[in-house]
């Protein structure tokens, strides 16, 4: 299992998954029967040496490498992110002979701006919003990016507000000792100055009564994002690697082939124009050895 997503788990009865994910999967679904497998660790299947790998993405989400007896190696990227962050372990690319990896921004447009930038245009979003005394909110998926966004605004000096999902998501990343600031659970009154961090859902179930809202995704790049959602502004903080990361991924693995995954095909047809050996899945899955 790569990571959790509520896309990708499901109520497994084997397989195995970084300890972060299974907590994450036992508080979101209430139970995970998968066996964990911590960073750096391996065990054998059918003479195949299986490991994870930090991917970048949310806390636990993993690449999974695939060692076969005769030496070639597999590597599964899972959704992933290369830039080092608050909460996360960013992915390194590795050695492959057969790289499956996920896409999802594999278009040139798709191209995120610095790290350093992002904060400092959620820095001036929080500070518009509060001199005209509106309540900021950060919108943002209730795992992963609302936890950095937690984190990120802590550190900007602002106090937090979460709902109660995204807190008790929170509570397992500070049980594997990462550090998001101190927060309040938001019940439908926002503390004053506090900066409000909730899902994209809160838009229908309910914000404070005055409020601005920046809805916090690498679709934001798009500038119909924020019309289309309905939001006061969009910013492209993002848990996927952005086109020129994923080029740059490829090029330092050096698969021998390449197989792209949720995102769009012309990725793969970028990456033949590269020289390398790039098919898309689609409907069919190829012999991968």
């Amino acid at each position: 299992m790569s990571h959790g997503h509520s896309d990708h788990i499901a109520r497994h009865v084997a397989g195995v998954a970084s300890p972060a994910t299974i907590a994450l999967i036992a508080q979101r679904l209430g139970s995970c029967r998968l066996s964990p497998l911590p960073f750096g660790e391996q065990i054998e299947r059918a003479g195949h040496r299986i490991s994870l790998v930090p991917a970048g993405h949310v806390l636990g989400a993993a690449q999974i490498v695939v060692d076969a007896p005769d030496g070639r190696r597999l590597v599964y990227t899972g959704d992933f992110s290369v830039r080092p962050r608050r909460t996360i372990q960013p992915a390194s690319p590795i050695r492959a002979d057969v790289l499956i990896m996920e896409c999802t921004f594999g278009l040139p447009q798709y191209v995120f701006p610095s790290d350093d930038e992002i904060r400092e245009r959620i820095r001036a979003f929080v500070d518009r919003a509060l001199a005209d005394s509106a309540a900021p909110v950060l919108l943002g998926y209730a795992l992963g990016k609302a936890q950095e966004a937690m984190a990120l605004v802590s550190d900007l000096g602002y106090p937090v507000a979460v709902p109660r999902g995204v807190a008790e998501l929170a509570e397992v990343y500070c049980r594997f000792g990462v550090n998001l600031g101190p927060f309040e659970i938001y019940d439908g009154e926002l503390p004053p100055g506090h900066v409000l961090i909730a899902p994209p859902s809160a838009l229908r179930t309910g914000l404070p009564r005055r409020s601005r809202t920046l809805y916090l995704s690498g679709w934001a790049i798009d500038r119909s994002t924020k019309y289309r959602l309905g939001v006061d502004d969009a910013l492209p903080l993002s848990d996927h690697a952005d086109f020129a990361e994923l080029v740059q991924f490829v090029v330092a693995a050096q698969p021998a082939r390449v197989y792209t995954t949720h995102g769009p095909s012309a990725f793969a047809d970028h990456l033949r124009r590269l020289g390398f050996d790039a098919q898309h899945l689609g409907n069919h899955q190829p012999a991968l050895f």
